[in-house]
């Protein structure tokens, strides 16, 4: 992608590192979205250690409440990794040159509980963090989403979400916490490569 004047870093950084995906109980994310400001959602209203994770730290959070700018799709699993990273590029674009609005942070996909999927398609919201009043663009939504209280683990590049979904499933048990199937990827760039959150959503 060549940038152009206006064209924010979240979107330019997304689309020019190259991605893998794969989809089913796993969802292994490789877009890397902007680093966060102040204004964020990232920036947690609370968080406390619950245990760990092959070494990586997993967190009680909560996610402040935040407007997004999401286009919802319908995808065969073995799609997912063909499909997210134009798709990203798609929403992002038209957050800022149609809906004229600011993007505030990085890339989030909004996913499904995987336990429950059995269809030929799962739905995923693809979307950004924004500001600003905007104009409706057809086909895409702009959602202010509730405080999410969550678990989370950071992965970096390559590790194994497929089994890093699953703990977090197993944690929330043993916590005696109960999964609300609100569940988010968040994807960050770091020096030199990217790193993802998942965030298991609870009720």
């Amino acid at each position: 992608m060549t940038r152009t004047a206006g064209t924010p870093d979240a979107i330019v950084f997304a689309l020019k590192t190259p991605g893998r995906f794969a989809m089913a109980l796993t969802l292994l994310l490789s877009l890397a979205g902007c680093a966060s400001g102040p204004s964020s959602p990232s920036a947690q209203i609370e968080t406390r250690q619950v245990t760990q994770l092959d070494g990586k730290p997993v967190l009680y959070k909560t996610v402040p409440r935040a407007t997004y700018f999401v286009g919802n799709y319908d995808l065969p699993p073995e799609q997912i990794r063909s499909q997210t990273k134009p798709l990203a590029e798609k929403v992002g674009i038209a957050a800022v040159k149609k809906a004229k609005l600011d993007i505030v942070g990085p890339l989030t996909l909004f996913l499904p509980d995987w336990r429950e999927q059995t269809g030929d398609q799962v739905t995923i919201g693809v979307g950004f963090p924004v500001s600003g009043s905007g104009q409706l663009v057809p086909q895409f939504e702009q959602s202010r989403k509730d405080a999410l209280a969550c678990l989370s683990v950071t992965l970096e590049a390559g590790a194994d979400s497929n089994r890093a979904w699953q703990q977090l499933h197993v944690i929330a048990d043993q916590q005696g916490m109960q999964a609300s199937g609100d569940n988010r990827a968040v994807i960050t760039r770091t020096e030199d490569s990217y790193q993802t959150e998942l965030q298991l959503g609870l009720q």
